[in-house]
């Protein structure tokens, strides 16, 4: 009797390792270009019934606050390239949402060109403003930063005293004790989160005030008398110890083979240019190792500083 067999293939041939789910034999760079054409004519159909409209309000809004609340931020500033700006209160949500995606994408020079976009008429005026200056404070740019405060016409009570404590760790920021004084006398505890904060910054100035600076010169100097000793000095112990130790041994050796043999000996000249390289790279090393626990020092109270500037905007806004 003959048989029929049917035989099912379980091979469905897909790449599974692709995070696009694209099949294995589908080029890939032609796979994405099929799907950023895709997405480009669906927002195109979306967008065809408000083109035309003059109007604040625009139906991609709710699809791209959809992105961003599946966390697909890339996804959410392209999709914005396509919303028309068909009305102020449009252009600044547009501006707005823009500046906060490149916030929350760590892009804190993007975020700050969009944000200081958003006029004096949006509902998120002194948001964008507040997190703009923060921005600039993180990257660095402090003057700036305390320009985009002192610009604001503020009259509420709570919003002012956030100003100050915003203000005030700018200038810890930039080593203004003074100023610091001056903006710190300001706050009137009108704002119950900002207590804690605010301990915080004055506990910074006093660790500011009283760190002593480690000398690159002096560590070089005192290496350069007892290998080793300037990096101990900068508080890098292990490797100072580590550098006595190597120079130690090598000048040790370099000793024996001309106690042995006299200058005519090609293994004292070879071991006494490796000492040689180690004492002076012995000495150039302390000089950086100084420098290194200074920076260390001030980079960490300045992550402390900016933290503390960070969460009371969130709370304040949020």
């Amino acid at each position: 009797m003959n048989r029929t067999c049917l035989r099912i293939n379980t091979n469905t041939n897909t790449n599974e390792n692709s995070i696009y789910g694209a099949p294995s034999d589908l080029n890939q760079h032609n796979y994405l270009r099929m799907k950023n054409c895709l997405f480009s004519i669906a927002l195109f159909i979306f967008n065809l019934p408000v083109f035309s409209q003059n109007t604040g309000f625009h139906p991609d809004m709710k699809f791209i606050n959809y992105l961003v609340g599946k966390g697909e931020t890339k996804e959410a500033l392209r999709a914005l390239d396509y919303v028309p700006q068909t009305s102020p209160q449009l252009t600044d949500s547009i501006h707005f949402l823009k500046g906060w995606l490149h916030y929350q994408n760590k892009e804190l020079e993007q975020s700050c060109n969009f944000l200081l976009k958003v006029s004096n008429k949006s509902e998120n005026f002194m948001k964008s403003r507040f997190f703009s200056a923060y921005n600039k404070a993180y990257l660095g740019e402090v003057q700036s930063s305390d320009s985009i405060i002192n610009d604001l016409n503020i009259s509420d009570t709570m919003m002012l005293e956030l100003k100050y404590f915003e203000l005030s760790g700018n200038r810890l920021l930039d080593r203004d004790f003074e100023g610091f004084a001056k903006f710190n006398k300001q706050y009137q505890g009108a704002v119950y989160f900002l207590d804690g904060k605010k301990d915080n910054l004055e506990r910074y100035e006093i660790q500011l005030k009283g760190y002593k600076r480690k000398s690159p010169g002096l560590s070089a100097i005192m290496s350069a008398a007892v290998p080793g000793l300037g990096k101990i000095y900068s508080g890098k112990t292990a490797e100072g110890v580590a550098s006595f130790l190597y120079v130690g041994t090598m000048a040790g050796v370099s000793y024996e083979l001309y106690r042995k043999d006299g200058l005519k000996s090609p293994f004292f000249w070879l071991a006494a240019t490796a000492t040689s390289v180690f004492y002076i790279g012995n000495i150039w090393g302390s000089y950086f190792a100084a420098q290194r626990t200074n920076n260390l020092f001030y980079y960490e109270i300045d992550q402390r500083i900016l933290f503390d500037l960070h969460i009371p905007l969130r709370n304040f806004f949020n």
